[in-house]
């Protein structure tokens, strides 16, 4: 490359570059913490080893993972459940069941007020061993 070609390349580079200040107007600064399962991961763990099993359907036994989406309520409720991915029918509806059935949940907080707060999980079906 020419050095004049490479020095423009470089000035131009540097001149789009440079940032203005930031911006504090419509800037939400907050804390805020997400729903939580009461006992936390061990817990919703045990949970899933106390619900999960793996029912045939058509003759087959599915393995895999369904992925959920749902909102915790302020008042600890699970509600709004939506199957994001399922493996089957079956095995996305038994999900959900397992989800309605544990306890009241933690819901989340802003400003440390409890908030309706949208929360994923996932749910696997491990192959038989």
């Amino acid at each position: 490359m020419r050095p004049h070609i490479a020095f423009f390349l470089l000035v131009f580079i540097t001149a789009s570059c440079k940032h203005s200040p930031p911006q504090t107007k419509n800037v939400r600064v907050h804390t805020s913490h997400p729903p939580d399962y009461p006992g936390g991961l061990t817990a919703w763990h045990n949970h899933l080893r106390s619900s999960i099993y793996r029912p045939k359907v058509d003759g087959r036994i599915y393995t895999g993972t369904v992925f959920l989406n749902f909102m915790v309520k302020t008042d600890s409720t699970v509600s709004d459940i939506k199957v994001v991915r399922g493996i089957h029918p079956t095995y996305d509806s038994l999900a959900v069941s397992i989800l309605v059935s544990s306890e009241p949940w933690i819901p989340g907080t802003e400003k440390g007020q409890p908030i309706d707060a949208r929360q994923a999980i996932r749910i696997v079906f491990p192959r038989l061993k």
